[in-house]
């Protein structure tokens, strides 16, 4: 099997898309791709009841503060996908610009219906993006005013097949190919980590230390 580069791609795209749209898809296909691989980790971390009792065994307040900083990082960069287009200077990568660009009506209807179809979700994402994470709203913080920024792992589950479906359907359309959805062999990754931190000792501490690459600040 040959596998492409990105200016491969994005050429490949453009032959069958036209330069605008195709360069359009490239990218915001980029940006789903990157979603999914922080969504996979996420669930790799925080889907299962055994992979949270080891987390909470070994430092409870620091995951439970890591996964709500993951879980909101998710509805952020989600829930630009599904935004509003908007106009001009103003105007954002989303599924509702790609939408926009595309004339083929037998593939234009059924991705407004899938993007109909997460609208109630996509309201609740971009309201506690706004509201919470993005600003601190002045009345909701203060308990002036309520604002319902609830929203949950399954929401985002929903969100995200919503999303590699309008992907599936473009890709079926102009290739007559499907897309492999998990794009980061993350379970190798995080099998490692959890038999670290059920064995935890200083060697186990060190390999866990080695299993990264975060930058010292």
């Amino acid at each position: 099997m040959a596998y492409l580069n990105g200016d491969d791609t994005l050429m490949r795209y453009k032959e069958r898309m036209g330069d605008e749209l195709g360069e359009l898809y490239n990218a915001i296909r980029s940006v789903a791709v990157s979603l999914q691989v922080k969504y996979q980790k996420y669930e790799s971390l925080f889907g299962s009841e055994k992979s949270v009792e080891a987390l909470n065994k070994f430092a409870p307040g620091f995951f439970c503060y890591i996964q709500e900083i993951l879980f909101d990082d998710l509805i952020l960069h989600i829930s630009k996908m599904f935004d509003d287009h908007g106009k001009g200077d103003r105007k954002v990568l989303c599924f509702n610009c790609l939408l926009e660009k595309i004339t083929e009506e037998e593939l234009k209807k059924p991705l407004s219906q899938i993007l109909a179809q997460c609208n109630e979700k996509r309201i609740f994402a971009k309201t506690r993006r706004n509201k919470y994470i993005a600003h601190n709203d002045y009345k909701l913080f203060l308990g002036k005013k309520e604002h319902d920024i609830s929203i949950n792992f399954e929401d985002v589950r929903e969100m995200m097949d919503l999303a590699w479906s309008i992907i599936d359907r473009i890709e079926s359309f102009y290739f007559n190919a499907y897309t492999v959805r998990h794009v980061y062999p993350t379970d190798l990754e995080f099998e490692r980590f959890f038999k670290n931190i059920r064995g935890f000792n200083a060697v186990g501490l060190k390999k866990i230390i080695e299993m990264g690459n975060c930058q010292n600040i």
